[in-house]
Formats: structure tokens, sequence, C-alpha cells
């Protein structure tokens, strides 16, 4: 595909938010002056310095125009710009544009799931199950919700449980991890490492590989003994007396 006929955004041109760092930049650009006190740096010219649109750069400096501050004689000016403020003005509306939660929307369904985890010992995902069965998305002061909702509301303390509360999110004692050992003097003569280099070329018939697989099902231990020819992945299962 021509590089200049493709549909593909460039890194450069790619939306993204600006930072304190880059408000710092456009601040040390725009009071750069020449002699009779105009720009030396255009908006383009900041714009192509951050990897941004001119727009950006514009609309920014836009928003922090409309900031007026009185001097000393009682006149009124435009307040310079100043990248503490911005990025402080930036934060506080990022933070008032966060939409809500679904379960602080929605009290009543937050009751409910409280009352069935703490009380009844259900799980986050037996309620959905049981909410979507009993038809109650479509009840007053109820929605669609999900399991993983459930789990993040309860990790971010939006709804009044505990993880102690559930018996899936308590904390699992890691897993320990255990050096591998070498093998044994007594099983070398047997390694795997020591057949013939033909053998994994998987070219002559009647090399087997053998493997078990031990499963527990309702306090019943069984166990299935595997030969799996190479060449042609023939596969012979027996099941074992323990």
């Amino acid at each position: 595909m021509s590089e200049t006929n493709n549909t593909i955004k460039s890194k450069q041109n790619q939306y993204h938010h600006l930072t304190k760092e880059d408000r710092c930049k456009i601040e040390t650009l725009i009071n750069i002056k020449d002699q009779n006190g105009k720009r030396i740096y255009s908006n383009s010219f900041i714009a192509k310095t951050l990897a941004v649109h001119k727009s950006t750069i514009s609309r920014e400096l836009k928003n922090r125009i409309k900031s007026k501050i009185m001097i000393r004689t009682g006149n009124i000016k435009n307040k310079p710009y100043n990248a503490n403020d911005a990025q402080n003005d930036y934060l506080f509306k990022r933070a008032m544009s966060k939409a809500k939660y679904k379960l602080e929307q929605f009290p009543k369904m937050t009751k409910f799931i409280e009352s069935k985890i703490k009380d009844d010992k259900w799980a986050p995902d037996a309620i959905v199950g049981y909410m979507k069965t009993h038809n109650y998305f479509n009840r007053e002061g109820f929605c669609k919700i999900t399991t993983p909702t459930i789990y993040n509301a309860i990790r971010y303390n939006i709804i009044n449980v505990k993880i102690d509360d559930t018996r899936r999110m308590k904390d699992n004692p890691k897993y320990e991890y255990h050096e591998k050992k070498n093998l044994p003097d007594s099983k070398k003569e047997y390694s795997i490492n020591l057949r013939d280099e033909s053998i994994d070329k998987r070219l002559i018939f009647g090399h087997f590989e053998l493997d078990t697989v031990l499963s527990t099902r309702q306090g019943v231990h069984e166990c299935l003994m595997t030969l799996t020819e190479r060449k042609t992945r023939f596969e012979i299962i027996f099941k074992l007396k323990i």
C-alpha cells in the first residue's frame, strides 16, 4: 500500500490529551517574543513541536484567555496563559465529566446486591444470573448489569461490601516458586533428552510418548494414561485403577 494513499493516521497526528509537560512547553514558547513584543512561534509551530493538531493549541489558549484579571489601575484584561492553572483546570473538568457508576445511579439495586452477598452469601455471578432469569432488569430501580461490574464496585468501595464477604475474591496465598531440581542420577539413563535425534523429526512410525492425567470429581480420583504416536498423532487412552 502506498504511504501517501493509506488511511492509517500517523502517530504524530493521533489525538491525545495535553499533559502538564506539554502545557509548560506551550507557556514557554508563547512567551518568547521579538523586540516589538510579538510572538515568535505560531500556534502551528507549537502544534508541530508537540505532535498535535494546531486547533488543539488554539483551543487551549482560547480557553485560558477567557479568564479575566483586574490590574491596579482598575482595568480588566485577559489573564496570561499559565501552565499550572491550565493543568488544574483540565483535571477539574475531567473529574466533573466522569459518569457515575451504575450502582451509584440505582441505590435500590445496590441494596439488593449487598443483601444477597452479605446475608445470603451469594456470589456476584449468581446474583446476576438470578436477576436475569427473574426479569429484575426491567423492574423500577434496576438496570442491566454484569458480574465484572459488581466485582469492580467491591474493589473500588462503591457498594458496602468487603472482599472478605465474598468467597471468590478472598486473597489466596501466592504460589510459592520452587527452584527446579536436577534429574536424579538414577533416572538420567531414562531421560527424554537422550533419545535419538531422528525421533524428533517424526519420520519413523512406532515412537510413543506416555503421559498421565489425574482428575478429581465429587471426591473420586480417576487417572487416565495416554499414549501418543509421534508421527501419526494416533492416541491411545486407558483408564487406570487407583
